[in-house]
């Protein structure tokens, strides 16, 4: 019969999920804030119709691994990160983790008398900002494509990618042992009543004051083997995984997908690979959700029709299925107990995940001198899908207790709604401002706005040409009455084949004496690529993000001719249309 009841658990948690999901979409929010109250209402806390069982375990563990996966597949992006780097922007999304997590540490050790491992890994949570959240908000509002939303859009990435970095170090430093061997302790079944719910089987970190207490307290240390040893096995994990991504996983998928006739087979070894994947991760120590997030950003760089069915068919059953119970699953282990910890630690968490959050977000943009700053900031505070994920499994492997860990989710519930109120009123009045976010343009971005678009679509017939067999001079008195243009397609001068991409940084590569003898084909990139005209966009702004240009040729299918440029300033003028 107990499995039974597992069934009849996850049945009301996908209903009611989904009927809440409709209610937050017409409310104008997220659906997340839908699938906790959800839980939050069937749950323990409030009709106490859901208990957590093996089977909602279950459900959690997949939600979070397929939650990751696309999370990595659709949100980190490593060439958008490489765009980024050397540029103010960068310095801003690092800003906008430290101020809150810096605030959150000493507030933390404080008021909860928690070991400083377990601290780091809860502030890094709640430096954290979500791309998710922000980017439904913008896309809702039609201000994705306006160069506001660009901006608010790239700093939220970069800002993301850098606190799922450190979370993930932290979780392993302060839960040393498999997230497998205690993630089953979370369906237990809780003692004391819907007040104060703390599972029964998990050891929990000792805070010395009312509220915050556990009889078996474990030693949560930090030493500096412990560390080397967490290193060493990411980097042979990463390593592993990452030759198996870019070599082996392409040609598996491409061999599948052009032998096998039954069409379900792809999809099935696709959803089969991402938990192999998790299991091995975790095998090794490291969260399976890493394992995940480091395979859908492997994925992310293979050509897209080669698992775009298969998305298609993950995205179905993902955001269908598993990621509403696992968002769902929050609200189950969601307490109002949170309520009788003294109020300092209740006013201090909270300060730091809204003031502190908005305050560094606010930061954030004066640091990359991304304006309107406010409105900027009020999208980069976002909270959302990767730090609750991260939060839960905090709360699985006993790193935070059932009240905190309450506690913080209320927060960030808060700070998801905040956001949308805050973000539409600061959209109204940006929208009045000028906005030159031409430096901010990432792969990632066009990869989100552009979809299916082609380089047709935004190519131009007329782009800055040099011949080959011009001289050096030639090319630089050419240059210096073109100043606008910051490089130039070489090709040949009969037929218009192509050499290459010249700019005037590669002047520097001859000395001005043999200006007159030396050819525009002799600095001339002719390791950089042509592209066609049916290549997707996105793919194309990825590869220029990579090399650090503004331009490249279009060629003829036959590969003879150039018929055309494709311009970074083109592309962001197609994007504010």
């Amino acid at each position: 019969m107990a499995g039974f009841e597992g069934i009849l658990y996850i049945s009301l948690l996908i209903l009611f999920a989904k009927l809440f999901e409709e209610v937050a979409v017409r409310l104008r929010q997220p659906p997340i804030v839908g699938y906790i109250i959800a839980g939050i209402i069937v749950g323990p806390a409030l009709l106490a119709w859901v208990q957590p069982a093996d089977e909602i375990t279950l459900f959690i563990q997949i939600g979070i691994f397929f939650l990751f996966f696309l999370i990595g597949l659709e949100e980190i992006d490593i060439p958008s990160i490489f765009s980024v780097l050397r540029k103010r922007l960068f310095a801003g999304a690092v800003v906008g983790f430290a101020v809150p997590f810096a605030l959150a540490v000493p507030a933390l050790l404080f008021f909860t008398g928690l070991e400083p491992v377990p601290v780091l890994a809860i502030a890094s949570v709640i430096g954290i900002s979500s791309l998710g959240v922000v980017a439904k908000i913008l896309s809702d509002y039609g201000k994705l494509k306006e160069p506001l939303g660009l901006q608010i859009f790239t700093l939220t990435a970069v800002l993301e990618f850098i606190g799922i970095i450190v979370a993930s170090v932290f979780i392993q430093l302060a839960n040393p042992t498999s997230f497998q061997q205690t993630v089953d302790s979370i369906a237990t079944p809780f003692i004391g009543n819907s007040t104060n719910i703390i599972p029964s089987s998990i050891t929990l970190p000792i805070p010395q004051i009312p509220g915050l207490t556990s009889d078996v307290p474990p030693q949560l240390t930090f030493d500096a083997l412990s560390f080397a040893w967490l290193f060493i096995r990411m980097v042979i994990f990463f390593s592993a995984i990452t030759l198996f991504g870019l070599k082996v996983l392409p040609r598996l998928m491409r061999f599948v997908r052009s032998h096998l006739k039954v069409r379900e087979v792809y999809f099935g070894m696709f959803i089969g690979i991402i938990l192999l994947v998790s299991y091995f991760a975790e095998a090794s120590g490291i969260h399976g959700a890493i394992g995940a997030l480091l395979l859908g950003v492997l994925f992310s760089q293979m050509p897209k029709k080669e698992y775009e069915d298969a998305v298609k068919g993950l995205h179905s059953i993902a955001h269908g299925v598993f990621i509403p119970i696992f968002f769902a699953g929050i609200g189950i282990y969601f307490s109002f107990g949170f309520l009788g910890l003294p109020y300092y630690l209740i006013a201090a968490v909270l300060a730091v995940i809204t003031v502190g959050k908005f305050g560094g977000a606010v930061l954030a943009a004066l640091v990359a001198k991304l304006k309107p700053v406010v409105t900027v900031g009020a999208g980069v505070m976002a909270k959302g899908a990767v730090d609750l994920a991260i939060l839960l499994s905090l709360l699985s492997v006993g790193i935070i207790q059932p009240d905190l860990f309450s506690l913080v989710v209320f927060g960030i519930v808060v700070m998801i709604l905040a956001t949308s109120i805050a973000l539409k009123r600061g959209i109204t009045m940006g929208s009045k401002t000028v906005i030159d976010a031409t430096d901010t343009l990432t792969p990632l971005y066009t990869r989100t706005v552009l979809g299916d678009l082609q380089v047709k679509d935004v190519y131009t017939k007329s782009p800055p040409i040099m011949y080959g067999d011009m001289t050096v001079r030639q090319f630089a008195d050419k240059h210096n009455d073109n100043p606008a243009d910051s490089a130039y397609i070489a090709v040949t001068k009969t037929g218009h084949s192509y050499l290459g991409i010249v700019t005037p940084a590669q002047l520097r590569k001859i000395g001005k004496k043999s200006w007159d003898i030396a050819i525009v084909n002799d600095i001339s990139m002719q390791h950089i690529r042509a592209v066609k005209m049916d290549e997707l966009l996105y793919e194309v702004v990825e590869y220029m993000a990579l090399h650090d240009l503004d331009l490249l040729a279009v060629i003829s299918d036959d590969e003879k001719q150039v018929i055309g440029g494709v311009m970074r300033k083109d592309i962001l003028g197609y994007l504010s249309k």
